[in-house]
């Protein structure tokens, strides 16, 4: 009958798709309690009706042309955008949705939010260990096993280095200043996931096998209340910057470095976009795109400033690059360099 209709559909991305799964949690989804609905008179009863059924039933062979977008909180903007393969089973009736199957992740991102106004970029690996698995059918009881990795740029291991220097880095390891990989761990629930986080050094870095480093990495990571851990990645994350190890931030003000790099990183973010496009309307190629991005610092940190105010500036860092996507952006080329020099403290306070 009409009325009790099922669909049985097989599919398999030709073309983008986009599938979306929201929290039941976020707040997109609330009602808005300032709106009141006043009644008047009473309520008519309709008339009963035959309830229709429509069962539809969708076994979806998903490949990297589908992006799925996990929605964790829709109002900070907290989103995993990801591409890879699975097969999942899609089940609609008037019971409500089931989805079961495995969705591997080859590539991906996830939007951290901090603080709602700040948001950081973390990169999804392709290794084989990042994936979404729904096993019970309820499309939010899905378990997820994700590493996203957020890389600090020009980070330098002399600011672990407190007003006691109770760290003993070795030469090459004080004198670094490079990237530094923010890995977030995300599992458990997707309703609820668990989030960790543990620092590594990226593949080819001078410092990868020294000793010295891999003991202070070590000695992070392993931190028995994690107080640690926190208190440094929220540093590389903020402010692109290491805290001194074991202690609260002495030589500096973290509100002033937060404002004064927002600020920059903003304004250079907008620079970016405004060079591309000048770049796209000289070239006509909107696969090239400049890189501007710019920073602040004490030099003391380096122990060679000679600044009186704590919360002074007088070296700022500049990268400047312009890239090119190849192979519908499999392949990213940049040209260009970063610059590091000083400037009169008193024009940048």
């Amino acid at each position: 009958p009409l009325n009790n209709m099922v669909m049985r559909i097989g599919a398999e991305p030709t073309d983008s798709s986009h599938i979306s799964i929201t929290s039941s949690t976020s707040r997109e989804s609330g009602e808005a309690d300032y709106i009141i609905f006043k009644q008047y008179g009473r309520e008519q009863v309709p008339p009963p009706t035959l309830e229709d059924n429509l069962y539809i039933e969708v076994d979806l062979k998903a490949n990297n042309k589908a992006q799925i977008d996990v929605i964790l909180d829709a109002a900070n903007g907290d989103v995993i955008r990801a591409w890879g393969n699975g097969r999942l089973r899609i089940i609609n009736d008037r019971n409500g949705m089931t989805m079961k199957g495995r969705y591997e992740i080859e590539k991906g991102n996830y939007n951290y939010s901090f603080q709602s106004f700040i948001r950081k970029g973390f990169d999804l690996t392709g290794d084989g260990n990042n994936y979404i698995e729904w096993a019970g059918g309820d499309p939010m009881d899905a378990n997820m096993n994700i590493d996203a990795i957020y890389t600090a740029k020009n980070v330098r291991f002399s600011d672990l280095n407190g007003s006691d220097n109770r760290l003993s880095l070795g030469k090459s390891t004080s004198s670094y200043k490079g990237d530094i990989n923010v890995v977030a761990m995300l599992r458990g629930k997707l309703s609820k996931p668990g989030i960790n986080f543990r620092l590594d050094l990226p593949d080819g870095s001078s410092i990868k096998n020294d000793p010295s480093a891999s003991f202070i990495i070590d000695g992070i990571n392993n931190n028995q209340d994690k107080s640690e851990l926190l208190k440094q990645v929220t540093y590389l994350i903020v402010f692109n910057q290491f805290a001194p190890y074991g202690e609260g931030r002495a030589n500096r003000n973290p509100t002033a470095d937060l404002a004064v790099n927002t600020m920059s990183e903003l304004l250079s973010r907008e620079m970016g976009k405004i060079l591309s496009n000048v770049l796209y309307q000289i070239t006509g190629d909107r696969s090239l795109q400049v890189d501007f991005s710019t920073s602040v610092y004490n030099s003391t940190d380096l122990n060679t400033g000679n600044v009186s105010a704590t919360s002074g500036y007088d070296r700022t860092s500049v990268t400047f690059k312009i890239g090119k996507s190849l192979a519908n952006n499999r392949i990213i080329l940049n040209v260009g360099s970063d610059f590091d020099f000083s400037v009169r403290s008193s024009a940048t306070n």
